[in-house]
């Protein structure tokens, strides 16, 4: 019994050292600006519009972000550009150091970080995004961080929107796609009487 109650008293320490869940702060790539949609299809020879978005933010405005994007399948980056007056201080491929000119606010606990435009070469290949730490990244987590806009010295952890840095946060191509049902809700009720 000893025991549970230490083991109990240390998971409820570590809880509270780090003071934020899984759930709060999280960063993923989508097809709309709101962060809700993170899979759909394209056919191929098409441009494909996709945004960094923090999501279920703790902070109340963001001054800074840092992130790796990587990405695998049929689709290759065309362009990437950073939300606001900002700076990119990173240096190695694919990495971002955002500063902000001024603290963004995040509405409804989001923020658009960044827009992407990607070109789809196969309309059946399955292509895949990841949202993950800099080499040189400014937690011990190695996580995507941002910089509290209110608090300077507060720099937060973003955990990926679908669970770890080896999840992906946005699917092309995948049959994750739902195809429109045909059924009325007539024909539906009806199994009911």
């Amino acid at each position: 019994m000893k025991t549970l109650v230490i083991a109990l008293a240390l998971v409820t320490l570590a809880g509270s050292a780090f003071g934020q869940a899984y759930w709060e702060d999280n960063i993923g790539m989508y097809y709309n600006e709101d962060g809700t949609n993170y899979c759909c299809g394209a056919p191929p020879g098409t441009f494909v519009d996709v945004y960094l978005v923090l999501t279920h933010a703790t902070s109340a405005t963001v001054m800074g972000w840092e992130a790796k994007l990587t990405f695998e399948g049929a689709w290759f980056p065309v362009s990437f550009t950073p939300r606001y007056d900002h700076i990119n201080a990173a240096t190695r491929p694919n990495e971002y150091i955002v500063g902000l000119g001024t603290p963004q606010a995040t509405i409804g606990g989001a923020l658009v970080l960044m827009d992407i435009r990607l070109y789809n070469t196969d309309g059946f290949i399955p292509s895949y995004g990841y949202v993950g730490p800099i080499y040189f990244h400014s937690l011990p987590e190695e996580l995507p961080a941002y910089l509290d806009g209110a608090d300077l010295e507060l720099v937060k952890p973003m955990y990926p929107s679908l669970g770890s840095v080896d999840d992906w946060v946005i699917s092309l191509n995948n049959g994750c796609v739902v195809d429109d049902e045909n059924t009325s809700f007539g024909t539906v009720k009806s199994l009911f009487r």
